[in-house]
């Protein structure tokens, strides 16, 4: 005579039910106890690294140049001592124009304080170079601003408080902004009519746009040249 027996598994935290198996079993001799199968033991977890952290197996991980596919249980791995690779912020490439732009190549850092203001704010940045001694000083145009949005700055300045020779720079949003208000980035790659308008306002004669993948050097008439990105 046949008959059935159950293996019952539970979480050894919560005493919850996690699994049960079901064997058939053979009575034999006039009803003596039923002779089951070994049972099996219960399934090993997944294999992961030390200290507990399941990560999946594909999609790089700890250590590795690109984040991995999943979220670890333990902490955030960027704010671990040594976090990896991927979480450290690429440095900057220098600005080396060969003379061609002794401004860019000196102001660095105003560069790229303005590209992270940009990125911290999700709008433009505007400010000048304006030449000192044998370099440049950097200054804001913010307290000139009246309008301020994503893709577009509006300000108002009295043109004789602009130094002579100073150079105005500015933000374009990146490609994920632009794409947000449903503009090609192709058309964007560009000085637009408010971008020339600006040196009217300022008096000027030049402009640098930051771009998320080139620096545009134009005027009044448009974009005369490009430079690779650097400073930011």
């Amino acid at each position: 005579m046949n008959g059935h027996a159950y293996q019952i598994y539970r979480d050894p935290d919560t005493g919850k039910i996690i699994d049960v198996k079901v064997f058939e079993c053979l009575v034999v001799d006039g009803g003596r106890p039923p002779q089951t199968p070994p049972i099996p033991d219960p399934p090993s977890p997944p294999p992961g690294p030390p200290g507990g952290t399941n990560w999946p197996p594909e999609g790089g991980g700890p250590g590795g140049d690109n984040p991995p596919a999943g979220l670890p249980e333990g902490p955030e791995p960027c704010t671990q001592i040594e976090p990896p690779a991927y979480c450290q912020p690429k440095e900057p490439e220098p600005c080396e124009t060969n003379g061609k732009y002794p401004v860019l190549e000196k102001s660095e850092d105003a560069l790229n304080q303005l590209w992270e203001k940009q990125q911290q704010t999700g709008k433009e940045q505007v400010g000048i170079f304006v030449p000192f001694l044998d370099s440049y000083s950097f200054q804001s145009l913010d307290d000139f601003v009246i309008y301020r949005s994503a893709t577009q700055v509006r300000f108002k300045v009295d043109t004789s408080t602009i130094p002579n020779g100073a150079i105005y720079v500015h933000t374009h949003p990146d490609r994920s902004t632009v794409a947000a208000f449903g503009i090609s980035y192709e058309n964007y790659h560009r000085a637009s009519i408010h971008d020339k308008n600006a040196l009217k306002i300022l008096g000027v004669d030049k402009g640098f746009i930051l771009d998320e993948g080139k620096i545009l050097v134009y005027n009044e008439t448009g974009i005369k040249d490009t430079v690779d990105r650097c400073g930011y």
